[in-house]
């Protein structure tokens, strides 16, 4: 009888925990993410083909690595991008980069802007 418990127990538990180290997990948390910040980046993901083409996960499975490649629908050239994630309960959350004068996307080198050129940013 106590054999049967302990299995019905643990049954629950492994139902409760939700398996996410797989690419869609990953590819829905990013997507979700750029979502988030459409207002700040201009980006309407919904125009782009999204696709994880690299994933990894640290021995804990607390991180993953993704290489991500975004294709405009419409056609053309797209790009790539490397995300960082950390497992939060059953969700992945794209950790944040620093925005201090690098691209937030994490490109840097950006060429500076021209002489005399006005202020980038919010204007008053």
């Amino acid at each position: 009888m106590r054999k049967l418990g302990l299995i019905a127990t643990l049954s629950l538990l492994a139902a409760c925990t939700k398996d996410i180290q797989n690419k869609e997990a990953v590819h829905g948390s990013i997507v979700d993410y750029l979502k988030t910040r459409q207002d700040k980046t201009g980006l309407n993901v919904d125009l782009m083909q999204v696709e994880v083409s690299t994933l990894t996960f640290t021995s804990s499975g607390n991180e993953a690595h993704a290489n991500v490649m975004f294709t405009p629908k419409a056609g053309g050239t797209g790009m790539q991008m490397a995300y960082t994630l950390d497992r939060k309960g059953d969700k992945w959350v794209v950790r944040t980069r620093a925005e201090g004068g690098e691209n937030p996307h994490g490109a840097a080198g950006l060429p500076a802007l021209p002489p005399n050129h006005p202020p980038m940013g919010k204007q008053p």
